[in-house]
């Protein structure tokens, strides 16, 4: 069956898993999905539309209409997702060409729906290192080359041979895995990984479908189908990024346990005593007690009638390792700038005081802070992290630290 698996598919679309009677004709891409209720309803995609002739390399584009067919002959599909054809070159000439549809089509409810990443076509020096990591060099739309990497040891997970985004990261699939390359030309990662009964199961991903630069930022999406956002009246999430969370992100990602050394942006100053009073009002509105497993990149308090423009946002999909913890970035912003960052333990009953009260030290000191347990010598500990007493209200009344990241 079809659902929302479909459109969180790790290195590809993968249609035809739940499609029958896949053919193509007349430029269409028709097929019966399946729904996640079991129905099957026929559906059609528009190849011609969506795909274009690169000097004879055929690829989704990015600005429809792509127009294949105006320099392509002979275009079948062989099997059920491999389309095959000859595409003409600047210089005349003529090359054969495939394109595994799998890799970029998805059955999205019963519609077919074509999308990606295509993180390569604006990145070069792409690499991935024995701990996990993707590496490239970025470019922005001012043509700015960027240095930037992704953890993805740190979002992906084996589940018995077979590779899904982490719902809990890390994911930690490298543990699991031999012998893994990336393919440079293909964008494509391959290994083994290893199932619950010892065998080694083989495994390819197409990140091309699942990695996008977004502004010098190597960022995963969930929903490729999606477009990311850069526009401050779209909102944030799965699939989707905010342009102001870039700062942010880039410093969530300068923590983790890696060599690549990225910029860190500082915090915005108020400019003055009202905007000041602002940023203490919008805090001021901070409900919450604890920050719970699994919350995605989303908009905590939000632009209330008194405070235009003023929101407080998670900035992660996913919470990330900090000195043995579990962390969830939070920060304070109005349109791109970043007033306050606090980075808070998830699952701990911190009291939405201890919240303001770092928010507030952010903002006096322009610095980021990290709300960390107790000094080691201070008898009274917390539970360990999603403990089930981790959430009770004893827990803040510890003597949780204020540590300033340098």
């Amino acid at each position: 069956m079809c659902g929302s698996l479909c459109v969180q598919s790790v290195g590809g679309g993968f249609f035809s898993r739940s499609s029958r009677n896949i053919q193509y004709k007349d430029e269409t891409l028709s097929a019966f999905c399946q729904t996640s209720g079991g129905n099957w309803s026929s559906a059609t995609l528009d190849l011609n539309y969506h795909l274009e002739n690169i000097d004879g390399i055929v690829r989704v584009t990015t600005a429809p209409p792509g127009n294949f067919l105006a320099s392509c002959d002979n275009v079948a599909l062989e099997g059920t997702s491999m389309l095959n054809g000859s595409a003409r070159r600047k210089n005349s000439s003529v090359v054969t060409f495939q394109l595994q549809l799998d890799d970029y089509v998805a059955n999205v409810e019963g519609k077919l729906e074509i999308g990606g990443g295509f993180f390569s076509r604006t990145s070069s020096q792409i690499s991935f290192t024995g701990d996990g990591w993707l590496e490239a060099l970025c470019k922005t739309t001012s043509k700015e080359i960027v240095p930037s990497s992704l953890n993805l040891n740190f979002y992906l997970e084996n589940i018995n041979g077979v590779l899904r985004f982490a719902d809990s990261p890390p994911g930690n699939f490298m543990a699991t895995a031999r012998n893994v390359t990336l393919d440079t030309s293909t964008t494509k990662l391959s290994g083994s990984l290893e199932r619950v009964d010892s065998s080694w199961q083989n495994f390819e991903l197409n990140l091309d479908y699942n990695v996008q630069n977004v502004e010098g930022k190597l960022m995963w999406l969930l929903n490729p189908h999606v477009p990311y956002y850069a526009d401050e009246n779209e909102r944030g999430g799965s699939g989707s990024h905010d342009a102001s969370d870039a700062q942010l992100v880039e410093y969530a990602a300068s923590i983790l346990p890696h060599g690549l050394v990225l910029r860190v942006q500082q915090i915005t100053p108020p400019a003055n005593q009202k905007e000041k009073n602002e940023i203490a009002s919008i805090i001021a509105k901070w409900d919450l007690d604890l920050m719970d497993r699994g919350w995605g990149q989303s908009t905590l308090v939000e632009f209330p009638k008194e405070l235009p423009g003023w929101r407080i946002d998670n900035q992660e999909n996913g919470s990330f390792p900090v000195d043995g913890l579990q962390y969830y970035n939070i920060a304070v912003q109005k349109g791109r700038n970043v007033y306050s960052s606090v980075l808070v333990p998830v699952g701990y009953n911190l009291g939405k005081s201890r919240f303001r009260h770092a928010m507030l030290l952010s903002r006096d000191n322009g610095r980021v802070y990290r709300i960390a347990p107790p000094k080691a010598t201070d008898p009274r500990q917390p539970p360990p992290q999603f403990d089930p007493s981790s959430s009770q209200s004893w827990v803040a009344s510890l003597n949780w630290e204020y540590k300033q990241l340098q």
